[in-house]
């Protein structure tokens, strides 16, 4: 349950989100009516949040909150996509490839392939998931 308070005579929202608390002062002045219109934006926002719909950017664009909580949304939706991939992207791939590979060789030809990798697949099929890479991908 969030609170309204009073800071420099403008008033304050306090209320947690995704586990922080954020505290928000608007640029109503301490007023009976502008209480009860805090008390409303108040209200919206505590049920926004209990639906999962809350946008913290759309209340407050020009808060350090609101870039934090983008950030966080950013990666999820990175998280959300890399997960529905079926297969990994190539130059994922090559590095796990690489990685368990490089113990069985000598060192001048771990370093033979690591450059044949940096300097001709990745920049071709880095972007690319494996399991979409074709014979003519690789031919042409």
């Amino acid at each position: 349950m969030g609170s309204i308070n009073v800071r420099s005579g403008k008033l304050l929202l306090d209320f947690r989100f995704k586990g922080e608390r954020c505290r928000e002062q608007t640029k109503l002045t301490d007023s009976p009516a502008n209480k009860k219109r805090a008390k409303q934006i108040l209200d919206r926002i505590e049920a926004e949040i209990t639906l999962g719909t809350f946008k913290y950017w759309d209340y407050f664009p020009n808060s350090k909150k609101a870039d934090l909580f983008r950030e966080q949304k950013d990666m999820l939706t990175e998280h959300t996509a890399k997960k529905a991939r079926k297969t990994l992207l190539f130059k994922e791939f090559a590095e796990l490839w690489f990685d368990e590979k490089k113990i069985e060789w000598r060192n001048s030809h771990a370093l033979s392939v690591r450059s044949s990798i940096d300097v001709y697949s990745i920049p071709y099929f880095g972007d690319k998931e494996v399991g979409s890479i074709t014979k003519a991908d690789c031919c042409g």
